[in-house]
Parts: C-alpha cells; structure tokens; sequence
C-alpha cells in the first residue's frame, strides 16, 4: 500500500556470446525502518497474510508493463517471472496471467514462468492441470533449483516443461 515494492530486472547472458536474451523479473521491499527485506520474506508474508494472489498480479503487471515500454523502444528480452507454491495451484492463475500479457500486449512466447522444483511435490496433479493450462496460454515454462529437491529427470516427465535450470551446487 506505500508504494515500496519494486521489480528489479537480473539478466540471463547466452554464455557461449555473451550476448543478454533476457532478464529474470525480482520482487524487493526496501522497508523504511528495516531496510532491504528478503524475496523469500516478502513471498512468506504474502502467503500467510492471504496476498499472494495479489502480489503475483502486481508483479505480472509491473513486470509486462515494463516489457512493453522494452518493446516499444525495440529492446525484446524475453522475460522470467517465478511462481511461488501458492501460486502454482491457484485454478486463476492461467486465466490472470493470459489477462495481464493481453493487456500489456507481451507475446506469451516471451514470458518464461519459473517454478521451484520443491514446489511440484506439493500437489503435482494439480500443478500438472495448472501447468498445462499455462501452457495453452502459449508461455515457457521453468523448472528452476533443479537438483534441490527430490524429483527425478524420470518424475519430470510428466510436467510441461520447456527449460531446466540445474541448481548451482551441481553446475
């Protein structure tokens, strides 16, 4: 309500160019009083406080609003955005992510969802039925933290995905 979130944009590099394809979308709190506040405090926050819907619409839209100023000016990264376990089995996702790249005009080819690999053992048929209508929006989608978690290459099969992003300790 103050106004003290921002997106701040990290780029992904083709690391055989060099060359910057696109920027991962990250959510920050800069509180008055307690300064720089974790993404993974703002995310808890906003699940137990019930605003994670809310949270993750603000984030689509200032994050594709930006996109589009990109595109405007002839710059076109493709953009990654996370989705947090709460988020990945909310049946309105598919249907608020599909509104927000309509109204910002962001082809959804270049909209990439990244999603925790621990957050499919939550409810992975849900987030299968979740994932496959996102897909039919026509965005990527990323399994990111791969490694972190317990699935296997064998268990991922059945998932929609597009990318795999190994998690750091194994690359």
């Amino acid at each position: 309500r103050a106004n003290e979130l921002e997106i701040h944009y990290q780029p992904q590099v083709e690391l055989a160019t060099g060359r910057p394809v696109g920027v991962e979308a990250l959510v920050r709190w800069r509180h008055p009083k307690a300064g720089q506040v974790p993404a993974a405090t703002i995310v808890g926050i906003a699940e137990r406080t019930g605003l994670i819907g809310t949270l993750t619409f603000w984030i689509f839209n200032a994050a594709l609003r930006q996109a589009a100023q990109w595109r405007e000016a002839g710059i076109t990264p493709r953009l990654a955005m996370n989705l947090s376990i709460s988020t990945l089995t909310d049946r309105e996702l598919p249907a608020v992510v599909d509104q927000s790249i309509k109204t910002w005009g962001v082809p959804p080819n270049s909209v990439v969802l990244e999603i925790a690999e621990n957050t499919l053992i939550v409810d992975a048929e849900r987030s299968v039925a979740i994932l496959t209508r996102l897909k039919g929006v026509g965005v990527q989608l990323s399994i990111d933290d791969f490694g972190s978690g317990f699935s296997s290459l064998g268990h991922l099969r059945r998932f929609p995905f597009d990318e795999l992003k190994v998690d750091r300790p194994f690359v």
